[in-house]
């Protein structure tokens, strides 16, 4: 597990709002990698489709990236 990139230091990824209603609540952060999905929302005025990227915590890892100052190419198996 120390050879992976955690989405907190990944390029993609960035900071949600703080929750005014729940200060100590952890931030999570929306992982722009990928375009925004479609959601649908239930209003009072009905259903409403919005798109949104992907919520993730700061020690999630998508598994596209390697930290290569900790990993080794010959552990790898290269030369």
């Amino acid at each position: 597990m120390n050879d992976r990139v955690n989405c907190d230091g990944c390029a993609y990824s960035q900071d949600t709002p703080i929750d005014p209603n729940n200060l100590t609540a952890a931030r999570m952060l929306t992982c722009r990698r990928y375009p925004p999905v479609p959601v649908a929302m239930h209003t009072p005025q009905g259903v409403m489709i919005q798109t949104l990227y992907p919520m993730v915590t700061k020690a999630n890892w998508c598994g596209e990236y390697l930290d290569t100052r900790t990993v080794s190419y010959a552990k790898e198996g290269g030369a």
